[in-house]
This record gives C-alpha cells, sequence and structure tokens, in this order.
C-alpha cells in the first residue's frame, strides 16, 4: 500500500502549523498539564547573599514558575576584576554556598539564570549580588576646601572589582540625600560646591550589582580659608615679625596665636584687622622659642589655622672653637677673666680666650707630664685643678698648673701666648697605688677639692699647700660622675645610684647623708634654692625640692648630661640650662620650681657633654665632641 501524496505549497504549510500550534494550546489548557513557556525576559529575584561560616557564603533567589518542568539554576561568577565566570555552577535548588576567603578585599560578585529543561528555554540573568567583607569599606575620607566655594573629597579605595562608588549628602541636620552622586570603578575623589558656614555631611561606599560596602562618613564645616605662606622674621634682636598670606574674602579680621617654649598655646593672643598680612610681637623675655600661628576670622566663624613657625631669641651659636682632643668638660667663672677651658682627654686641656665670644682663640697645652686624658678642669685664682687618668692599669692623678702667666691679659691672638704651662703641684686621687678608678669631675671648696672618682664614689682632696694629698674618700654606689658642693654638702651624681648627698662637715670623715634613687642615669647635678636640678640621662630634667623630697620632671626625649642653674642677674633670670647629647640645649624656666617649663630650645649637630656659665654674661659655654661652642642666651 502506497501513501498518498498531497502536494502543499508553502503558504498551505504555514497555516497548518499555525493551526496545530493553536490546537495544542487548546488541549494544554483543557487538561490537568501545567506545561507552559517561559518568558525569556524573566530572571531569578530576590537575591540574598550571607556569610554561614568563616570562608563560606551562601546565596538564595525566588524565582516564578507554574509548571512541573524541571528548572535548572546555572550561577556565573566574578571575583575582582577578572572576567565573569559563566556558567560557574548549577543546582536544581533555589539557593547555592560557595567557599571565599570572607575576610578579603576582592569583592565576589553572582547572578543566576534558570533553564527548563523540559522545554530548552532559558531566563534573562538576575541582577548582580556580592559579597563585601569588612575590608572592602572605604575608609580615610578627606574633605579639603580647594577654594572657597569648593570642596575636594577624597577616600581610600580598599576594594577589589567594585562596580563603583555612591555618594551620599547632607547639608547641616538635613536628609541624606541618596546616591546624590555615583561613580565608577577606582575612582576615588570628586569635587563638589559648597556655601559658606555649612556643615556639610557625605557618606561613600563601594558597589557591585545590588551589594554593597560598609559605609564611611566624614563631615566639613565649609568656612573661610586659612592664611598660608606663615613665616617669621627678627627685624630686631628682640623683635619677631610674623607674616602671612592671606586667601580668604570678606574675613573681619585675624587671631594670632603665640606659644612660648614648650608651654600651651595662648590662643587669641593678638587680634588685627581684615586684610592685614604682617605683625611685629615685642619680646621682653631675656630668650626662647616662640612659636605662632593665625586663623582668619568673621563673627563666630574662623578658619583652620595656617602652618606653625617657631624662631629663637637669643637662643643661638655665636662663636665656636675646635680643640685638637675629644673634650670631657669645661669651666668658665669670673676668677677666668674670660678664658674658658675645656679637658681635652688625650690633648691636655685647652684654654681658649673668650674676650671676644663671636671668635675665640684657643692653645691646646699638654707639657710637663700630663697622662693622655685629661677628665676635668676647675680654675681658682690663677691656678688649675685636672684631674687625669692614663688608661691603663693606674691610678688617677690631680695636677695643679700655673696659669699666671696669661690668665689676666688679652687677647691671645695679639700677645703670644705661652707655649708651656708648668705643674705646680700634684698627688694621686686615691692613698691606695693600686686603685684604677676614673676621676670624672672636680669640684674646689675651700682647702679642699673633691672628686667624683667613678666607682671609689667621692674622694676628698687637701690642696691648701704645694704638696696636695689625699684625705678620705666615701662610697657612694654607682658610678660617681659630677660633683656639686655647697653648704657642707658634697652632691654627687652617681649614675644608676641616683644622687648621693655626702655631709663633708669633717671633710676628714665624709659620710652618706641621704640617698635620692633614680630609673634613669644621673650624670649631673647643680644646687640652688634648696633644690636640686639633675642632668638624669633618658628622664631628661629631675627637679628634687630637697625640703619636701617632691620630684619633677622635664623630658627631653634624648640623653641629659650637663646641667647648669642660673642665679638672678640683672635679667632677674630663674634659668636651668641642660644639655642633652641628642638634642642639643634646653632652657628651663624655674620661676616656680614646682612648675618649670621649657622656654627655649636649640638643636645642635654635635653632642655637648658639660656646660658653664659665669654670673654676668649673656652666654653659656658648651663642650661639645668637636670643641667649645658659645651660644647667647640673654641681650
Amino acid at each position: 500500500m502506497r501513501k498518498l501524496k498531497i502536494p502543499m505549497n508553502k503558504e498551505i504549510l504555514a497555516y497548518i502549523i499555525i493551526l496545530a500550534f493553536s490546537l495544542g494550546l487548546v488541549l494544554i489548557s483543557g487538561c490537568d498539564s501545567k506545561l507552559v513557556s517561559i518568558d525569556l525576559s524573566d530572571a531569578p529575584y530576590d537575591l540574598t547573599l550571607i556569610k554561614t561560616a568563616e570562608g563560606q557564603i551562601r546565596i538564595t533567589w525566588l524565582y516564578n514558575v507554574n509548571s512541573e518542568d524541571t528548572i535548572r539554576y546555572s550561577i556565573s561568577k566574578k571575583i575582582g576584576n577578572i572576567d565573569w565566570i559563566s556558567n560557574y555552577a548549577f543546582t536544581y535548588n533555589n539557593f547555592f554556598s560557595d567557599n571565599i576567603p570572607t575576610n578579603d578585599t576582592i569583592i565576589y560578585a553572582y547572578r543566576v539564570k534558570a533553564y527548563n529543561e523540559s522545554t530548552d528555554e532559558e531566563s534573562d540573568y538576575s541582577e548582580t549580588i556580592a559579597y563585601f567583607s569588612e575590608f572592602t569599606q572605604p575608609t580615610n575620607i578627606l574633605i579639603q576646601q580647594i577654594s572657597q566655594s569648593q570642596l575636594r573629597i577624597s577616600w581610600q579605595d580598599h576594594s577589589i572589582g567594585e562596580e563603583g562608588f555612591y555618594v551620599d549628602k547632607k547639608i547641616d541636620d538635613g536628609n541624606w540625600q541618596i546616591r546624590y552622586r555615583v561613580y565608577g570603578t577606582n575612582v576615588n575623589f570628586f569635587d563638589d560646591p559648597a556655601e559658606l558656614f555649612q556643615t556639610v555631611s557625605y557618606r561613600i561606599y563601594a558597589f557591585s550589582g545590588i551589594s554593597t560596602s560598609l559605609k564611611s562618613e566624614a563631615s566639613y564645616l565649609t568656612t573661610l580659608l586659612p592664611p598660608t605662606d606663615l613665616f617669621l622674621q627678627k627685624p630686631d634682636p628682640a623683635k619677631i615679625r610674623v607674616n602671612w598670606t592671606d586667601n580668604s574674602d570678606h574675613e573681619e579680621g585675624f587671631y594670632i596665636d603665640k606659644k612660648i617654649g614648650e608651654q600651651e598655646w595662648i590662643n587669641e593672643y593678638t587680634v588685627v584687622d581684615s586684610n592685614i598680612t604682617s605683625w611685629i610681637d615685642d619680646i621682653d623675655l631675656p630668650c626662647g622659642t616662640f612659636s605662632y600661628r593665625v586663623r582668619a576670622f568673621s563673627g563666630a566663624f574662623s578658619s583652620p589655622y595656617s602652618n606653625e613657625e617657631k624662631i629663637n631669641i637669643y637662643l643661638e651659636e655665636i662663636g665656636n672653637w675646635d680643640t685638637a682632643g675629644e673634650p670631657a668638660d669645661v669651666f668658665i667663672s669670673e676668677d677666668t677673666n674670660w678664658y674658658s677651658f675645656i679637658a681635652d682627654k688625650y690633648y691636655g686641656f685647652c684654654a681658649i680666650d673668650c674676650v671676644n665670644p663671636s671668635a675665640p682663640f684657643g692653645m691646646n697645652y699638654n707639657q710637663g707630664g700630663l697622662p693622655d686624658r685629661t677628665l676635668s678642669v676647675f680654675v681658682r685664682d690663677d691656678l688649675a685643678y685636672l684631674t687625669t687618668d692614663s688608661g691603663l692599669d693606674e691610678h688617677g692623678m690631680l695636677y695643679i698648673v700655673d696659669l699666671s702667666p696669661f690668665i689676666n691679659f688679652h687677647p691671645f691672638e695679639l700677645l703670644p701666648p705661652p707655649e708651656v704651662l708648668y705643674i705646680v703641684g700634684s698627688c694621686p686621687i686615691t692613698a691606695d697605688e693600686d686603685d684604677t678608678y676614673t676621676p670624672y669631675d672636680i669640684y674646689l671648696d675651700g682647702d679642699f677639692a673633691y672628686v667624683a672618682d667613678g666607682e671609689n664614689g667621692l674622694v676628698v682632696i687637701y690642696i691648701a699647700s704645694s704638696n696636695p694629698a689625699f684625705v678620705a674618700e666615701c662610697q657612694t654606689g654607682g658610678v660617681a660622675r659630677n660633683v656639686f658642693v655647697k653648704n657642707n654638702k658634697a652632691y654627687v651624681a652617681a649614675r644608676e645610684q641616683g644622687l648621693v648627698v655626702v655631709n663633708i662637715m669633717n671633710p676628714y670623715n665624709p659620710f652618706v647623708e641621704t640617698t635620692y634613687p633614680t630609673s634613669g642615669l644621673t650624670m649631673d647635678v647643680k644646687i640652688r634654692d634648696n633644690h636640686a636640678y639633675i642632668a638624669d640621662g633618658e628622664n631628661g630634667l629631675k627637679i628634687i625640692n630637697l625640703s619636701t623630697t617632691q620630684v619633677d620632671y622635664i623630658s627631653t626625649g634624648g640623653f641629659t648630661t650637663g646641667v647648669y642653674v642660673q642665679g638672678q642677674d640683672r635679667y632677674d633670670e630663674d634659668h636651668v640650662y641642660l644639655i642633652d647629647r641628642e638634642k642639643g640645649l634646653y632652657v628651663i624656666d624655674i620661676t616656680q620650681p614646682g612648675a618649670p617649663y621649657i622656654l627655649g630650645h636649640m638643636e645642635m649637630d654635635t653632642e655637648p657633654v658639660s656646660i658653664s656659665k659665669f654670673f654676668l654674661s649673656s652666654y653659656v659655654f658648651i663642650a661639645d665632641n668637636t670643641g667649645l661652642k658659645i651660644i647667647q642666651i640673654a641681650p
């Protein structure tokens, strides 16, 4: 049996197909079957993403389907800036878990589409959802007023793979303008118009699809622009001119703040009118470090501060002399007739003519048998008393040198100094020739010399005859580095032992009366008005009220090695001069000993080791690792 073939044209065939399709729809709608076609514009929706555990996330979604068809979901994934991984995973469930680093700055993005296996049709992709760890939050929002009517807002971008950034904005206490600005990936700043004296707030957060990072927020009060280019000049030794550039419009004037040394700022120290850009301050203190800052104001509003600048008054080096050796001690007093003396270790000692402080002139002496290390010097009348150390297995020595050939004449440059100075007396520091201690410092009082003899403590030597002789010694503990004598007491700076007070009422029988322990290394001490002023190493300046034992500190942040306390003179000054081998010279006001403060600071590029001053001069004399520095500290 053959099948009959009926010829058809294209129009008839198309009609039959349409008719069959329509009949199929009728049959489907007339029975209980739920087979439907998927709308290709449809997609999974209501995506959520949560962190379920460290290193794991879970995505869920909804999808509208009214059939018993088998729906398979395809998940695509994007890691940071890498392209999408299509069909990264498949599932027949409305959820998916993935293992990712959950403490990373990389953003992990996902999207989902549905596939009907029964009809071989698929949906569109869902919206993108992403995981943002806490480390993707933008930080360090900085709002800068780049002109009087414009702000620049910048931030630090910590996310990798974001689509961009949302910026919300609020003015004063108003409502937030959500997504006030939208910026693309890797953008980290924008400019925004602003009005004066409004508080503008911004929130910034990264986004990818429907997900965002944590938000960061910052506010700024738009105000007058700060003065800039502040600089200081000294038109006169005791005057400071403050100069600045005016960047604001319509200000009423400028506030000038001042700081003396390391005290607190004196806010609104003075006020000047609008458009003035210079002001002169008259200084009535003998010396110091003075700092200034300026801001514009209009009514109750003011600009940010200008840059801060500081300048010294009378606190500067005016003369110096390099010695041949390595200075260990410096001495100058009313008795020395403008000569300063330096114990110069391997080169004996150096006499320096300072009658012209800006042009000192020196001469080194090592004749007559001085050992190779001169450690300390004290001058009285026309005699120099030197302590020395051979550096070998030998005891220290005291030498007395005659200065009479030049001590009453000036200047060295025009009057040839003597080539040789003579030793007129000497003796061992201790009675035991086997002692090998180091005589770091010497101080004269009456008929006796008192020597800080290192680990041997305090040594007393009789010097009222041409044959000086050891008298007594007193163990102080620690390493005796310096000694100061006043009112029948020797105050010994004993390094780790602290301050040791030795009773010398009877120089032949000294004994320890009191010890003031320290957590630092006590290097030097001076006494005034029943207060001890101590260069206490890393502790800075330590002040002990010897009546009440109250202790005050002034920290320098370095290591203090020497101290000199100034009495009241023609300037009625109450100052301590402190040297720090790392920081330089400090001048400390002790008008109220219980409330000291740093009045001035002069940085030095050398290492100061000793400091001296004589009463009526305007200078301090510092021995450092190169020689002598002369610093002016008063008019």
